[in-house]
C-alpha cells in the first residue's frame, strides 16, 4: 500500500474535519452533525449547483444552497432539543418546518 492510500479519509473524517480539524471552516461546521448519507446528499447537490454556476454564472445559487442546508441543520437541532425537553407543542411546530 502506498503512503497516499494509507492517508485516505472516510467521508465521516472528511465532513468532521470542517468542524474541528484540518479544514476548520465555520460555514461548513454543520456538516459534522450530518450522517454520512446526509453529507453525501449535500455534496452531491453542491456539485450540481456548481455545474449550474458554470452554465449560468449565478454564484448566489451556491450560497443559497449552503445556507439552506445550514438552516435545515439548525431546525433539526432545535427540534431534537425540544423533544429532549418534552415541549410537545414546539416539537409539532418544528416538525412542520422540517
Amino acid at each position: 500500500m502506498s503512503s497516499d492510500e494509507s492517508k485516505r479519509e472516510s467521508l465521516e473524517e472528511f465532513k468532521n474535519s470542517f468542524a474541528y480539524g484540518s479544514r476548520t471552516n465555520l460555514k461548513f461546521k454543520f456538516l459534522a452533525e450530518f450522517s454520512d448519507e446526509e453529507a453525501g446528499r449535500f455534496f452531491q447537490g453542491l456539485l450540481w449547483k456548481l455545474g449550474d454556476v458554470f452554465d449560468e454564472g449565478q454564484f448566489g445559487r451556491v450560497m443559497e444552497y449552503v445556507y439552506e442546508w445550514q438552516a435545515r441543520q439548525e431546525r433539526l437541532r432545535n427540534y431534537q432539543a425540544h423533544i429532549a425537553r418534552g415541549d410537545i407543542g414546539v416539537v409539532v411546530a418544528c416538525f412542520i418546518y422540517l
